[in-house]
């Protein structure tokens, strides 16, 4: 893969994470954490995963091991976790 590509695909994760942040202000902070009926029990749930995976991620591109999801300890607010 070269790095244009590579540059490219971090350019839409970024554009995706703020068209989603601008959603969940837009509906309210504390929307996010109402119960919904999808993948995951709440869009704050939801914002988690995408974290993980995205950390995941740069942990395979640097061809390191992944040492833990960070969600496992975060005790913040939707907005810190923006």
């Amino acid at each position: 893969m070269n790095d244009e590509l590579l540059i490219d695909f971090a350019a839409y994760n970024v554009w995706a994470n703020n068209r989603i942040i601008t959603m969940v202000e837009n509906a309210g902070l504390d929307s996010a954490n109402k119960p919904v009926t999808s993948s995951f029990p709440s869009i704050n749930k939801t914002l988690l995963h995408i974290w993980d995976a995205q950390y995941l991620w740069l942990y395979r591109m640097q061809n390191e091991l992944f040492p833990e999801a960070p969600s496992l300890n975060f005790k913040g607010s939707t907005a810190e976790l923006f």
